[in-house]
């Protein structure tokens, strides 16, 4: 991922599509994917999460526990980052390197096979992404994710 823009801090909004750890030996902490450019930034993607929550009138633990307690399950939990808006992030786990991305459930249109446990997640302003992770683990994920946003409809 390459920068276009560079942040001292960043908050989660509607535009926002992924968090992305940087792993590499430079000083940038995240990749920030927006619509159609990359924001990097020093601060780390839990602080991102955890700002960003508050912001919106909860901590991050207060969201995941909910998250937790609705759809009872602890392992790898969404997180609605703002209810308005209806803003939830869900991780995603590398099967090779180990890092976990957070993507924006309102912006995975799609997503696909690329290759054996390699899936393409593709986004709503038409850009993809490649992570190591099967076709079944994605979909839990996705899943999780997609219950929180229409948590009305199970209540």
């Amino acid at each position: 991922m390459e920068c276009v823009e560079v942040a001292s801090d960043y908050l989660i909004n509607r535009n926002t599509m992924m968090l992305k750890p940087n792993v590499g030996e430079n000083k940038v902490s995240t990749f920030i994917r927006e619509e159609s450019h990359v924001i990097c930034t020093k601060k780390n993607v839990q602080k991102i999460l955890d700002n960003s929550c508050l912001l919106y009138g909860a901590s991050f633990n207060g969201r995941r526990d909910f998250a937790r307690a609705f759809l009872h399950t602890d392992k790898k939990l969404p997180v609605e980052v703002s209810a308005p808006s209806r803003i939830v992030m869900f991780p995603l786990r590398s099967t090779s390197s180990g890092e976990k991305i957070w993507i924006a459930y309102h912006h995975a249109k799609d997503q696909r096979i690329s290759s054996p446990g390699t899936m393409e997640i593709l986004f709503t302003d038409n850009t993809s992404y490649q992570i190591d992770i099967s076709q079944s683990s994605f979909s839990r994920q996705y899943n999780l994710a997609a219950r929180l946003v229409n948590r009305k409809h199970y209540t």
